[in-house]
């Protein structure tokens, strides 16, 4: 259970100007509440769980879940059917529901887990998908999962964004950057985060966005898009670094994403939309909080190729 702190009560404060609303996000880290669980399907969808009627706006390939129930644990996670999450990896994900051209390829700069590039997989059916991650306790876990949910073509790496850029300019049609955060989501989920709404902490994420931000601009293709996430809810690592990022690469156009208007981000004018761990769905449905934002690139000009040569660098594995 998170410690209520005068840096929580502050941050709520500059969240939320009605206490009513004020309150119910404290509570909501105070004392969390069972996440709603979702399915991304890799292989034809089985009656094997009970399930919740299907947003308006979600995926074929998608399930909702009725309470209670341990997808983790059946034997058709070990052979890969699907993914399991909670609802913000759904929300976040969901910005890519507005593209419709099948990309040639697309790169998951910080994969983490994986469920980003999932998703992506399942809806965009990309030529070929690149799964990032510079954690070592990671490595193996994301290359396993990509491997049994089926991705393929794809490959795992481990290398740093910057060094990406000056390699592989220009090359993707889909760049996703779940950035590295201050996490502070994570109380929603009834874990410990010391430290999560200090300014030394956000300040130190937030260069970190920016930085790999930057790099990711450098890998869209003409046209192509990025797509930032974080999961986390303070207001420097996500609109901020939103507006410093279209300040400096005003080629780059926020997307509207139509199903997430209710969603709309009350503190920039430009479409960004943000979940918060007290707002919740038909059914009581509830997520740990993000924010989302879609962005592409209006420069016209052409899609550069990967070189045969890159896939084969030790730093990279093929799934």
């Amino acid at each position: 259970m998170a410690q209520l702190s005068n840096l929580l009560l502050k941050l709520s404060r500059e969240l939320f100007p009605d206490r009513t609303e004020r309150d119910l996000f404290v509570s909501a880290l105070m004392h969390p509440r069972p996440c709603d669980g979702y399915l991304f399907w890799c292989q034809p969808k089985q009656q094997t769980f009970e399930l919740r009627a299907a947003l308006d706006w979600q995926p074929e390939f998608v399930d909702r879940l009725a309470p209670g129930q341990q997808p983790e644990k059946h034997v058709l996670f070990q052979q890969g059917a699907y993914d399991s999450v909670e609802f913000t990896a759904l929300f976040v994900a969901s910005v890519l529901l507005s593209l419709s051209d099948r990309p040639g390829l697309v790169f998951d700069l910080c994969a983490g887990t994986g469920s980003n590039s999932v998703f992506a997989w399942q809806l965009l059916q990309p030529k070929l998908l690149l799964a990032n991650t510079l954690i070592r306790q990671h490595h193996r876990p994301l290359l396993g999962h990509l491997r049994r949910c089926g991705i393929t073509p794809a490959a795992m790496m481990s290398v740093d964004s910057g060094v990406l850029a000056e390699v592989i300019p220009a090359t993707a049609d889909l760049v996703i950057v779940d950035a590295p955060s201050s996490a502070q989501s994570v109380l929603a989920r009834g874990r410990l985060n010391p430290g999560c709404f200090h300014p030394v902490t956000i300040t130190k994420y937030a260069k970190c966005q920016r930085r790999l931000l930057t790099n990711a601009a450098r890998l869209v293709a003409p046209q192509g898009y990025l797509l930032y996430i974080t999961r986390t809810y303070s207001l420097d690592e996500n609109e901020q670094v939103l507006d410093w990022f279209l300040d400096r690469f005003s080629q780059f156009v926020p997307c509207v994403v139509p199903h997430l208007s209710p969603y709309q981000s009350r503190f920039t004018p430009r479409p960004a939309y943000r979940l918060f761990p007290q707002d919740h769905l038909p059914n009581g449905a509830w997520g740990l909080g993000g924010f989302t934002t879609l962005l592409q690139n209006t420069d016209v000009g052409l899609t550069r190729s990967l070189s045969p040569q890159f896939l084969t660098q030790p730093r990279i594995s093929m799934v």
